[in-house]
């Protein structure tokens, strides 16, 4: 459950990121969710066309907001593996899968 929690963390920010391009710097919906993947990812490209200062501002915010959520998210999927958390959740599934009766094929 955690893991999904995490990843619509992340497609929101993504989603948000694609919005806000859209309306801050007037880039088409590729356009902006090119600019989204390389920003959060941070592999610096330049930007897709000339960006004024509001989008500026958005882009500080979406790489600040993005660098924040996968930080906090790596640092939460790190304990939750290393606490033994997440083998108990998979023998609790499997335990109590064992546990439901089979349809009956009558």
């Amino acid at each position: 459950m955690p893991l999904l929690i995490w990843m619509l963390i992340i497609l929101a920010i993504m989603i948000s990121g694609i919005i806000g391009y859209m309306v801050f710097a007037s880039y088409s919906f590729f356009e902006a969710l090119y600019m989204v993947v390389v920003t959060i990812t941070s592999i610096d490209y330049q930007e897709v066309k000339p960006v004024s200062s509001s989008g500026r501002a958005f882009n500080i915010f979406l790489i600040i907001t993005s660098f924040s959520t996968f930080t906090y998210v790596l640092a939460r999927a790190t304990q939750y593996i290393a606490s033994g958390e997440m083998a108990a959740q998979q023998r609790s599934f499997y335990t109590d899968s064992a546990l439901l009766p089979y349809p009956s094929s009558s």
